[in-house]
């Protein structure tokens, strides 16, 4: 598989004390159908949940008339949740003061409790029909997504905070991050009336104007990969 980026950051330190809720995100745009996979330590002991929504990440995003759509996942103080937004006003979910991310998604897609470990070596893969999360070892979560609902391929980090009055730090801290992009590959299976699988089967694939931006001849067992695809 081919790796486009790998990425390593020793820490990433989510931390505020204000007076109002906040979120605070960083999102990159992404043009092309790719894996994301962030690999990181999760040290409890130097966690203060005291104002702390949670800390994440933004998967499968598109940023269009300041608005926000796409997934996040969103690692709480009991629980790791995985919610999805469509057209949330940008500059509304920054600043609002008195909304949590499950205020604007609803109830998660899917929410699992986090292990009792005090160190979670965590490991997030998310492409454009999956979004997966290991701790330790363990699969905890594991969720399909409708490709029929992909907006895109924006990603990014993101944290949130309750509004409160006093002057106690809230933070988490994500150590020894890695990134890791590499292209997703979408298989195509040709079959003839009977379900057979066709080799040989000539394909191309348009764009959203009509014009050819791949091609591609099926193997012995019927399947075109397509990778490195664009959206549109």
């Amino acid at each position: 598989m081919e790796n486009i980026l790998l990425l390593i950051v020793k820490h990433l330190n989510f931390m505020v004390m204000v007076q109002h809720r906040i979120r605070i995100f960083y999102i990159k745009n992404m043009n092309m159908l790719v894996k994301k996979k962030f690999s990181f330590i999760l040290d409890e002991t130097k966690a203060s949940y005291h104002t702390l929504d949670g800390a994440g990440f933004i998967l499968n995003a598109s940023r269009s008339n300041n608005e926000l759509s796409g997934y996040i996942l969103l690692f709480q103080e009991t629980k790791i949740c995985l919610y999805r937004l469509d057209n949330v006003n940008l500059e509304e979910f920054e600043t609002t003061a008195d909304r949590t991310v499950e205020s604007y998604a609803g109830e998660p897609i899917a929410s699992v409790d986090k292990t009792s470990a005090t160190i979670h070596n965590l490991v997030m893969k998310a492409s454009p029909t999956n979004i997966t999360v290991s701790d330790n070892g363990t699969e905890i979560l594991n969720v399909n997504l409708d490709y029929s609902k992909h907006v895109g391929e924006d990603f990014g980090l993101i944290s949130s905070y309750t509004e409160h009055g006093c002057p106690i730090l809230s933070e988490i801290w994500f150590i020894r991050t890695e990134l890791e992009i590499n292209n997703y590959s979408f298989p195509v299976i040709k079959s003839d009336m009977n379900g057979k699988v066709l080799k040989g089967a000539k394909f191309e694939v348009k764009n959203e104007e009509g014009k050819i931006v791949r091609e591609g001849i099926t193997n012995s067992n019927g399947v075109f990969s397509l990778t490195k695809l664009k959206r549109g």
